[in-house]
């Protein structure tokens, strides 16, 4: 009985260790899968933006709206914290690209819009 004893001595607070490391690994893998969702929403977010901007710089290039059509994008992107990349217009379309960081992560869409 003493060899027994003496096994389970030496495990003491092993059960400790191993729980730490389960709950660390459990934190570590939830950390990934809010990384990796808040990304994939921001640029959910910067595509629906750009196509705002675009729809928009097309609308003044109509003349539905008063101002330039590349500064009513750049002012929509700026309201919704993203960046005005380029803004092209070429007959009646409208082409607007945007970026935004998300935690050192650049993203960027593009979007186009034409007046029919």
């Amino acid at each position: 009985m003493r060899p027994r004893a003496r096994q389970l001595k030496h495990q003491r607070g092993s059960g400790s260790v191993l729980s730490l490391v389960v709950l660390a690994a459990s934190v570590l893998l939830y950390s990934a899968l809010f990384l990796v969702a808040k990304v994939v929403l921001m640029q959910g977010q910067l595509q629906s933006s750009v196509d705002l901007a675009a729809l928009a710089a097309n609308q003044t290039l109509r003349g539905l709206n008063t101002g330039l059509p590349c500064q009513r994008a750049r002012a929509i992107l700026t309201i919704n914290v993203a960046h005005l990349e380029t803004c092209s217009i070429v007959g009646d379309e409208t082409t607007v690209a945007g970026t935004t960081s998300v935690v050192g992560i650049v993203l960027n869409a593009t979007a186009t819009a034409s007046g029919s």
